[in-house]
């Protein structure tokens, strides 16, 4: 039976886990003092006076917020209805285009993305963009390239760079992706990489013309260079304290546990991954580009560790879990004819 057949259960599980995610929204804001921080202050001010109010973040979340204030009249709600819009319109999307449905709604209603939506951040848009993205990508992998989907690549990579500047980590593996693709004609692939950079280059413009930086004034987030051994350590370890799904349950008891516990079920994810990824050899071109594309933006988001004094959080390393996790659970739905 198809999981997008019209039962119950399934009808259900569509309804009920939205619904839910909805309510726990509603409750985090409500009793949460609205779920901002620094960074909420910063989009919110910047959409209130948007040509004025310039800092390092990206345009596109505090616009977007801007234009959505003209039904809201007020930008704190706005940047609420902006989340709950990012939130179901994937879910909507994955729906109707029976687009890995059951790992869309567990990757987006569960740790660490739906941690995102509640505040003011710029999360939610970005995986918006992010999901409308690969789901292209993984047409053009599939199906083909043509030139309606280069036009449409060029929106969102302009669309996501505009968001996060971290975005470049995942446009150039799809631009590797694609030119290595021998199933598509080579003028077809030096044009899609010469619009993919276009796209960048042209937001990066905009944005040095308007804020005097292509990328945020960054001068004053240089740090000193660090021992790449002490590094690494440090690094590795931050990724498996965040990565672990422990992290979901936000319980004082899940808080007390030992870091090692969190080190241990993220080494046992990754394993398992590992385990899945060798016995399913050889893997769709779509799940290589997802743990590809995962590798980069892991690199990409060490360098920036070791260069600026960036948040060590799991929102800077959301992408890669994003990327590994909608690995993990297309090669077990396959694997366990899920």
């Amino acid at each position: 039976m198809s999981f997008y057949d019209n039962t119950k259960i399934e009808k259900g599980f569509i309804i009920i886990i939205p619904i839910l995610v909805l309510i726990y929204f509603y409750v985090q804001i409500i009793f949460s003092s609205g779920k901002l921080s620094p960074d909420s202050l910063q989009y919110l001010r910047q959409a209130d006076d948007f040509w004025n109010y310039k800092i390092n973040f990206p345009l596109g979340y505090p616009l977007i917020i801007k234009l959505f204030t003209f039904f809201s009249g007020s930008s704190f709600w706005a940047s609420k209805m902006v989340n709950i819009f990012c939130y179901l319109g994937v879910l909507l999307f994955s729906y109707k285009k029976k687009f890995y449905f059951k790992e869309t709604i567990l990757i987006f209603s569960f740790y660490p993305l739906i941690q995102f939506y509640a505040f003011t951040w710029s999360e939610s848009l970005f995986f918006f963009l992010l999901y409308l993205f690969i789901f292209l990508v993984h047409r053009i992998i599939i199906k083909g390239l043509t030139s309606s989907k280069m036009v449409f690549v060029a929106i969102l990579i302009f669309a996501i760079t505009s968001v996060r500047f971290s975005s470049v980590f995942i446009t150039f593996p799809t631009m590797m992706t694609v030119l290595l693709n021998k199933n598509i004609y080579w003028q077809k692939r030096a044009k899609f990489s010469l619009i993919s950079i276009f796209a960048v280059a042209t937001y990066l413009l905009i944005n040095y013309f308007y804020s005097g930086y292509l990328m945020g004034k960054r001068e004053h987030l240089l740090i000193e260079p660090q021992n790449i051994i002490v590094f690494s350590k440090k690094v590795s370890l931050s990724f498996l304290r965040d990565f672990s799904f422990l992290n979901a349950f936000d319980h004082k008891f899940i808080s007390s546990l030992p870091l090692g516990i969190h080190y241990f079920t993220t080494i046992l994810f990754l394993l398992a991954l590992l385990f899945l990824c060798i016995r399913k050899l050889p893997m769709e071109k779509w799940v290589n580009y997802l743990l590809i594309t995962a590798g980069f933006s892991f690199i990409g988001i060490c360098l920036s560790y070791y260069k600026i004094g960036i948040d060590d959080s799991i929102r800077i390393k959301s992408a890669v879990y994003f990327f590994l996790l909608f690995a993990f659970l297309i090669i077990s739905s396959k694997a366990f004819k899920l």
